[in-house]
């Protein structure tokens, strides 16, 4: 019997760990440096000041989703395309980071580990069969092992092919019978891969049940059937082929959980980790208008003062 393996406690160290991503801290950084620089700049053209930090303590607290001295009302249009961005952009990370949290801290685990019947029994952890040839016989086997009724409301059956694909694919949340020779395959593309799913019941045979084959009525030796059998399994072709088969579904069993870690390990580098096309299109809009504002503010300026000019001469003649 297989049963999920007993998954640590939430550790805070983990989500620590995950929380300060370096890539994450990478793109803060940049966000961080770019968006100071463009509000000093701002301030300087308006104010005739230079306010670094000032700018930078804004920025990072907007990032942390803190946005009460901002008065949005007040604000130029090319701070404005520069801090509304960014209060959305801090509302994102601050709910991202809340929500990272929350799901190390209330990950659903397994704790403490099955090792009997009986802790499966208790657990909450689905048995799955085959519904067409296996889900009668297991609820069979256990009841009679256990010697107490109710199995039958734990063992949900599926199709052969969607078995297969669970037991292959290392799914964590289910239980199952398997027969000996393909456990080792599973710890072995266990420790290969240095996965921690599966574990084994300490009660390791439920029953022994005698195995029997169907042979056509025209096998031509059918008579002498038990001294074949005896002359294959002496000259070691039995085992062979078996483990010829059993070599041959650890390769596959290996092959598709090594495609998925490879998968999931680009999937959790850069790769997942994207920008939108949409904020990159907000920030070349933004320098955009905040270029715009900047010429704007000029021409306008030389304006007014052209239009002193005007008034001074009109007055002195």
């Amino acid at each position: 019997m297989i049963v999920p393996h007993a998954q640590p406690y939430s550790d805070f160290m983990a989500y620590l760990q995950n929380a300060t991503w370096t890539q994450i801290i990478v793109l803060a950084f940049i966000v961080i440096a770019t968006t100071s620089l463009l509000l000093t700049v701002s301030a300087y053209l308006q104010k005739k000041k230079i306010l670094p930090f000032q700018c930078v303590a804004g920025v990072v607290k907007l990032l942390m989703n803190d946005n009460t001295a901002v008065r949005y009302g007040n604000l130029s249009r090319a701070d404005g395309f520069v801090v509304v961005p960014l209060t959305f952009a801090g509302l994102i990370v601050m709910n991202g980071i809340v929500s990272l949290f929350q799901s190390y801290v209330m990950s659903p685990i397994f704790q403490p580990q099955i090792n009997t019947l009986h802790d499966l029994f208790k657990s909450s952890v689905p048995i799955v069969a085959n519904e067409i040839d296996w889900k009668g016989r297991t609820t069979e086997m256990l009841e009679d092992i256990t010697k107490y009724g109710g199995w039958s409301d734990r063992i949900h059956g599926i199709s052969l092919e969607r078995l297969e694909i669970e037991k292959q694919t290392f799914n964590n949340s289910i239980a199952f019978l398997v027969y000996d020779d393909s456990v080792s395959i599973y710890l072995e593309v266990q420790r290969r891969l240095a996965l921690t799913v599966y574990h084994v019941l300490g009660e390791r045979y439920i029953r022994r049940y005698l195995v029997s084959f169907a042979i056509s009525s025209i096998f031509p030796f059918t008579e002498h059937i038990n001294d074949i059998t005896h002359q294959l399994n002496g000259a070691g072709l039995i085992d062979r082929w078996l483990e010829e088969d059993n070599q041959n579904l650890l390769k596959h069993v290996w092959k598709i959980n090594l495609n998925n870690q490879l998968r999931n390990s680009k999937q959790s580098g850069m790769d997942r980790f994207y920008v939108p096309t949409v904020v990159w299109c907000g920030w070349i809009a933004s320098s955009i208008v905040f270029i715009c504002e900047i010429i704007w503010n000029e021409v306008k300026t030389r304006k007014v003062i052209a239009r002193l000019f005007q008034n001074s001469g009109s007055t002195s003649h």
